[in-house]
């Protein structure tokens, strides 16, 4: 679940109650301090546990109650200060240890996408590199985007199959019938199949090729369409952007025996995250749309017996810096809070490091409250990984950088599931 445009997590997930050091400031102090006018007032949040953090108790933003109700039930996680690394750095190296182009939206959100900085397995990105084990090792997969073609679904060619993209509308049927239509959708189809079938000893390879993908998206096309119609969910999911691709998400899960998949990767996204002006009137629109579809949406997994099988990554291109600017907004970041959720995920914690201090001065902290990422993705797609079916050797494929990392670092399905 891509939040576009680099979502403010540290009014997602912001310190509550905490014991400060000797001489120090509470560091929900310290947050107030550095979020000036942006900052959130203590009795809005809704207030969750934590152990081994610098507070006991953090709050969650007062339009993601189902959140915080996923959290204390013990099936959602936070990671904290999570973000794109190349590999371990602080405020003084972060320059020379970081070959990605940080604070930029192209850059930062293809980083997290792809997951190979050094482009070891160049044009890949880590849901595509998971499919391509997936299948190696004889499970039956799909990858599947709803909103458009996503490079973090894109495997090696050859290895396993491509994405579908499926409009957050459903398919369109191709050809339906009406009553000015000169031709049936059976002629249709199986004209376009003769046309398209009839190689010659001087056939060109870009027409076969493209033959061969438009009788395919079409059989794929029709199949799709038929499941889509004949599956429909059990809750009433909201008719916003991501309350529609969560329904077909939804759908598609439903129907994974009749698919024929026994692993299913989607990739969808929720926009309006790039808050350079007014950032609480902008989370408070996006923060609420996003609780009423993962509502419904876990509410339909545990309808269906899904929820166990099933885990949820937040994501985003960046946080935002701290100290807000002049429009009451934020501006491009680095390290952020993402949640993650599922049936089977053990949850109620918060695990990586939340900084414990904010001000300026901070360690790994640069100008305006940039905080330098103290957990990569590498470290949370390892676990995931694990969890999902890849093992050994495999997992330098799925994340070709974790090697970066201390393996101590690095979880594991065991430190994130039940």
């Amino acid at each position: 679940l891509m939040f576009g445009g680099g979502c403010d997590s540290f009014n997602m997930l912001t310190p509550h109650t905490c014991t400060p050091e000797e001489g120090k400031d509470d560091l929900f102090e310290q947050y107030l301090e550095v979020r000036q006018s942006v900052a959130l007032q203590k009795h809005t949040l809704h207030q969750i546990p934590a152990n081994n953090q610098v507070c006991d108790v953090f709050g969650i933003h007062p339009n993601l109650p189902v959140l915080a109700e996923l959290y204390n039930e013990g099936s959602a996680l936070f990671f904290a200060n999570t973000g794109v690394l190349d590999d371990y750095a602080d405020e003084t190296n972060y320059k020379v240890k970081s070959v990605t182009n940080l604070f930029a939206h192209n850059t930062m959100q293809r980083a997290t996408k792809r997951l190979d900085p050094y482009k070891e397995i160049r044009g890949t990105g880590v849901l595509g590199r998971m499919n391509d084990v997936l299948t190696r090792n004889g499970f039956q997969t799909s990858t599947i985007s709803t909103s458009s073609a996503s490079i973090a679904l894109v495997g090696q060619p050859g290895l396993s199959s491509d994405q579908s993209i499926i409009s957050q509308d459903g398919i369109d049927e191709f050809n339906p019938v009406d009553e000015d239509q000169k031709i049936s959708q059976e002629d249709m189809f199986s004209n376009i199949h003769a046309l398209n079938n009839s190689t010659q000893v001087d056939s060109g390879f870009f027409g076969e090729t493209w033959s061969s993908k438009l009788i395919k998206s079409l059989v794929t096309n029709s199949d799709l369409y038929d499941l889509l119609e004949t599956t429909q969910t059990n809750v009433t999911f909201p008719t916003s952007k991501l309350g529609r691709q969560l329904e077909v998400v939804a759908r598609m899960m439903k129907a994974h025996k009749d698919r024929g998949v026994d692993r299913d990767m989607f990739y969808v996204s929720i926009g309006g995250f790039d808050t350079h002006s007014d950032v609480e009137e902008n989370l408070v629109k996006r923060f609420t749309e996003v609780n009423s579809a993962i509502d419904a949406f876990t509410e339909e997994m545990k309808m269906n017996l899904l929820w166990n099988d099933t885990t949820l990554m937040q994501h985003s291109d960046f946080a935002r810096t701290l100290i807000p600017n002049g429009g009451e907004g934020t501006d491009h970041a680095w390290g952020g809070n993402y949640f993650m959720m599922g049936g089977s995920v053990d949850g109620m914690r918060i695990l990586g490091k939340y900084p414990e201090h904010l001000t300026e001065g901070s360690p790994n902290r640069l100008g305006r409250g940039r905080m330098v990422p103290t957990t990569s993705w590498d470290m949370v797609w390892n676990g995931i990984a694990e969890w999902f079916g890849v093992t050994g050797e495999d997992l330098n494929e799925v994340c070709p950088n974790r090697d970066s990392f201390s393996t101590n670092d690095l979880f594991t399905s065991d430190e994130l599931y039940k």
